[in-house]
């Protein structure tokens, strides 16, 4: 075990805090500093999409640890406190709060939503994205309120699917020619389109969002196609991209990310590591690689407290990318990668009736799996790609 005393991990995330768990499990002894610059102990982000939209959890039932776990970890808990600058020099963060010395740092910040480039009113439109943005957004959805989502990911199809839940009237634009076009492909973007459209959704594809209507108050959105929808709120899910902003005069590599080595450690340092869906790392069978899935962050954090304490024992971080998403009352799992250059197969089930598992392929390899209501399945080519993934890289 190296001799580091201090570690500060900036990002009280899911990744930031299973970091801080596994570091404490190793046996690390030393000082934790925990800096959050959100006011609230982590918690869970998955369902801020789903039940506390719907009014079905509510906040404290969220949290990642209760406040007896919490005590146990030991750490110097920095909460409402957002980082400004790192000084790889003096090996010093500096915060909204003052400055933190470390031994060793990690960066688990996540990644901030995309905003539209365009003029937004005062009031009722929303990037959701924290536990605050949940709430705000939620008091909004109420029965037969006019809510339009912009974007059919993940993200837009879960708002879509909550607010339909609780009697909102959605209209959802997604520039592409299907929700999940983009990911998934084609076939499973018509498999969406119909599950949305059965769920009294209007999805309105190959369309973007140019404007909003409305001064202090959102009142509808125009469209690229000349159309104007009425909308009483706007929820924008249009992607995210890491939130490195505080890092621009740090002297870090950034690239869409921090950019990491194999073991998750920034290029050019000794000292310091990002986890989540912040990190930028060199997968050994995918190359350079940035996931933003909560298993990701999960595994990853624990992959850096390896590297962290022994780094000469720390092997490549090697997941096979997998994710979920609750849409309706459908379970959409995938795990692997689709390349361009990927076919799809129907392999269980039948798209006719929503559920189904198919796998993609490059030449007779299969690189990932996609299931609606079938994870059994998806289980199973999980298993069988991460095998085969680890040795080796999949087909171009």
């Amino acid at each position: 075990m190296v001799n580091r005393q201090s570690i500060v991990i900036v990002g009280a995330s899911l990744a930031g805090i299973r970091c801080a768990e596994a570091l404490r499990l190793n046996g690390f002894a030393g000082s934790i500093a925990l800096i959050g610059a959100e006011p609230h102990a982590p918690y869970d982000r998955p369902p801020l999409s789903k039940q506390i939209l719907r009014h079905e959890r509510v906040p404290a039932e969220i949290a990642l640890l209760g406040a007896a776990d919490l005590s146990r970890l030991d750490l110097r808990m920095c909460l409402g406190t957002e980082a400004t600058a790192l000084d790889l020099n003096r090996q010093i963060v500096t915060t909204t709060s003052g400055e933190f010395g470390f031994d060793a740092l990690v960066i688990a910040t996540g990644a901030v939503p995309r905003r539209l480039q365009m003029r937004h009113p005062a009031d009722g439109v929303f990037y959701l994205r924290t536990l605050d943005d949940a709430i705000a957004l939620g008091a909004r959805i109420v029965p037969e309120a006019k809510v339009v989502v912009i974007g059919g990911g993940f993200i837009g199809g879960e708002v879509a699917s909550s607010a339909r839940a609780r009697g909102a009237r959605v209209t959802m634009l997604e520039a592409s020619a299907g929700p999940l076009a983009p990911i998934l492909g084609s076939d499973i973007a018509g498999v969406c389109s119909e599950l949305y459209r059965r769920h009294g959704i209007d999805l309105r594809c190959s369309v973007m969002a140019t404007g909003f209507l409305g001064e202090a108050e959102v009142s509808g959105v125009v469209l690229s196609d000349g159309q104007t929808v009425d909308a009483d709120v706007v929820a924008v899910g249009v992607g995210a991209k890491p939130a490195t902003d505080w890092l621009g005069s740090s002297g870090l590599s950034l690239a869409d990310g921090v950019v990491c080595d194999s073991i998750c450690q920034a290029v050019g340092t000794d000292s310091v590591y990002a986890a989540g869906d912040v990190a930028r790392w060199e997968h050994p069978a995918f190359g350079s690689i940035r996931i933003e899935h909560w298993t990701n962050a999960v595994e990853q954090a624990s992959a850096v407290a390896d590297s962290i304490l022994a780094p000469e024992q720390a092997q490549p971080y090697a997941p096979l990318p997998y994710f979920w998403s609750d849409q309706f009352d459908t379970k959409i799992q995938f795990a692997g990668v689709k390349s361009p250059a990927a076919r799809f197969e129907l392999v269980d089930g039948s798209i006719e009736s929503g559920a189904f598992a198919g796998v993609y392929r490059v030449g007779n390899q299969v690189t990932g799996c996609v299931g609606f209501n079938r994870p059994r399945i998806v289980t199973s080519f999980r298993r069988q790609m991460l095998e085969s993934f680890r040795d080796a890289a999949p087909a171009a």
